[in-house]
C-alpha cells in the first residue's frame, strides 16, 4: 500500500509540473513565440490529461479531452480528444513531420459535427494583453472537397470561452491550396494582468463540399505579445566600446558594451554621413530597413552585437547606437543625444588611426 501511494504522488506531481503557463514578463521583448521546430519530440503525458512531458516549447501547451457533442462550433465543446497525437485520417491533433507544425483534423460527412482543439496557456500578470499572430495551411487529406474551419477562443477560467472573431479561418476546402497568416489580432482586455489566460486553437468540420475527406489544417509561427503598464523613461546612459570584426566587402559585425544603467533595447543605425540628418523619435517603433533621415536601421534588439550587410566596397559607413527602452507603456523611449565618446577606428588600407568621436565609423574595403 505504501508503494501505491508513493507512485500516485509521483504521477500527480508530474502532471502539475508538465503544464506551466508561459510568463509573458519573462519573454524577450514581452513576446512569446513558438515555431514547433522540436514538435517531433513533444510527448503527451501517458495519463492522458493533455499535458506534455517532453519537447522544447511544449510546456505551456495542453490538449483537451472530449467533453460533449453540441453545439459546434463552440469553444468549450470538444468531440475529438487532443490529449494524444493521432495520425493518418484519425481526427484530433497531429504533428507535421515535414514542415514542423501542429495539425488539427476534424473528419465527418455532416457539417459542424466534430471539433478538436489545443490550448496555449499564458500568464499576463503585471502586463496588458497585446496581439496574436499565427500562420495556417491546408494539408491535403486523401480525396474530396469537404471543408474545415479554424477558430480561436479566449478564456481566463477554462470554462467560459469567447471567440476572437478576427482570427477566424473559415471553410478551407480539402485539396485546394490555401495558406496565410493571421497578423496582430488584438487579444481581449480580460487577459490584462490575468495569471491564467488560455488561447484555444479550435478546429471543426466546416460548411460545404460535396464528398470525400476534410482537410488537415496546420498551425505554425505562433506569436503573442504583451504590453507593459510601466510608463516609459529614457535611458540615462549610452552603450560604450563599439568595435568591429568580420569585415568583408559587403558586411561588417559590430559589438559594444551594454549601457550602465541598463536599457532593454538598442537601436543601431548606419549612414554614409558622419552625422544623421534626423534623429529617431520617441514613441515610434522602428524595424530593420527603416529610414531615419539619411540613415538606415540595422537592428533594434536587446543584443549587444549586430551585423550590417549589403554594403558597398571602398565606402565609409558610420554607425550610431542608441540606448532605448521599449518594454514600457508609451515606448519606445530613447536617449536621443550622445553622452559617451567612442574610440573609433577609421581604416586606411593597413594603417589605422584612432579618433575620439560621438559616433563610430569604419571604411569597408
Amino acid at each position: 500500500m505504501k508503494f501505491f501511494y508513493t507512485l500516485l504522488l509521483v504521477l500527480v506531481s508530474l502532471s502539475v509540473i508538465s503544464q506551466t503557463p508561459a510568463v509573458m514578463t519573462s519573454q524577450p521583448n514581452l513576446t512569446y513565440t513558438e515555431n514547433f521546430t522540436d514538435i517531433l519530440n513533444w510527448s503527451f503525458n501517458p495519463n492522458n490529461d493533455g499535458t506534455f512531458v517532453s519537447g522544447i516549447g511544449s510546456v505551456p501547451w495542453k490538449g483537451v479531452a472530449a467533453n460533449g457533442t453540441t453545439p459546434i462550433p463552440s469553444g468549450p465543446v470538444i468531440t475529438l480528444a487532443s490529449t494524444y497525437f493521432s495520425f493518418s485520417y484519425f481526427g484530433g491533433v497531429q504533428r507535421d513531420s515535414l514542415n514542423r507544425a501542429l495539425i488539427l483534423l476534424t473528419p465527418g460527412t455532416t457539417d459542424n459535427t466534430n471539433s478538436t482543439g489545443i490550448d496555449l496557456n499564458l500568464d499576463f500578470t503585471g502586463v496588458d494583453a497585446g496581439t496574436l499572430s499565427f500562420s495556417y495551411q491546408m494539408i491535403r487529406n486523401s480525396t474530396g472537397d469537404r471543408k474545415s474551419s479554424v477558430r480561436v477562443y479566449a478564456s481566463t477560467d477554462g470554462i467560459v470561452f469567447n471567440e476572437i472573431t478576427a482570427a477566424q479561418v473559415l471553410n478551407i476546402t480539402n485539396n485546394v491550396t490555401n495558406f496565410g497568416t493571421i497578423l496582430n489580432v488584438a487579444l481581449p482586455a480580460s487577459f490584462n494582468n490575468a495569471p491564467k489566460a488560455i488561447i484555444r486553437f479550435y478546429a471543426h468540420n466546416g460548411s460545404g463540399g460535396a464528398a470525400g475527406s476534410r482537410p488537415k489544417i496546420s498551425i505554425d509561427n505562433v506569436k503573442v505579445t504583451a504590453l507593459s503598464t510601466t510608463p516609459c523613461t529614457a535611458p540615462t546612459a549610452q552603450p560604450t566600446g563599439l568595435i568591429f570584426s568580420n569585415i568583408s566587402d559587403k558586411a561588417i559585425t559590430g559589438s559594444f558594451t551594454a549601457a550602465n544603467p541598463a536599457s532593454d533595447n538598442y537601436l543601431v543605425i548606419q549612414s554614409k554621413n558622419p552625422a544623421l540628418s534626423a534623429l529617431p523619435v520617441n514613441g515610434t517603433t522602428y524595424v530593420a530597413g527603416d529610414n531615419i533621415g539619411d540613415g538606415t536601421v540595422v537592428t533594434t534588439t536587446a543584443a549587444t552585437t549586430f551585423t550590417a550587410t549589403g554594403l558597398s566596397a571602398s565606402t565609409t559607413y558610420y554607425f550610431f547606437v542608441f540606448a532605448t527602452n521599449r518594454i514600457c507603456a508609451g515606448g519606445p523611449s530613447l536617449l536621443q543625444y550622445y553622452t559617451i565618446n567612442y574610440d573609433c577606428c577609421y581604416q586606411f588600407g593597413t594603417a589605422c588611426m584612432y579618433y575620439t568621436r560621438k559616433y563610430c565609423n569604419r571604411t569597408i574595403l
